[in-house]
């Protein structure tokens, strides 16, 4: 599940919790969620209300690249066969920025799937 079908569960949970005064139980058996995870959106719904349920964004340090960067690092991978090393170089030559091998190689995991990352590790 994204995270954005995660809040579309939880904003439709509160919902339900608010106009049909639903139960909790009722609630986290319709959402395939635990009655804690109910009974915890509940809570957070009466103390600090609805925007409280949305979404928010990951901790952790900003990326070096932007979106756009992020993009083009992500079709050249898709293009090519690439070690983490390589792309590694390959960021540095066009972007000027620097990554660790162990970096790129969460991030071509990220672009390209779990199982290619494997083979970069290999190399």
């Amino acid at each position: 599940m994204t995270r954005d079908e995660m809040e579309a569960r939880r904003l439709n949970a509160a919902g339900e919790l608010t106009r049909t005064k639903g139960s909790q139980a009722n609630v986290a058996r319709k959402y395939g969620v635990t009655r804690t995870t109910a009974s915890r959106w509940a809570h957070t719904l009466s103390n600090e209300g609805m925007d409280a349920l949305h979404r928010r964004t990951g901790g952790g340090r900003p990326s070096k690249l932007t979106p756009g960067q992020l993009a083009q690092v992500a079709r050249f991978c898709k293009e090519k066969q690439i070690t983490s090393a390589g792309l590694v170089k390959a960021i540095e030559k066009k972007f000027g920025v620097h990554y660790h091998k162990d970096h790129a190689c969460r991030l071509l995991r990220r672009l390209r799937g779990p199982r290619s990352a494997i083979t970069e590790l290999k190399h």
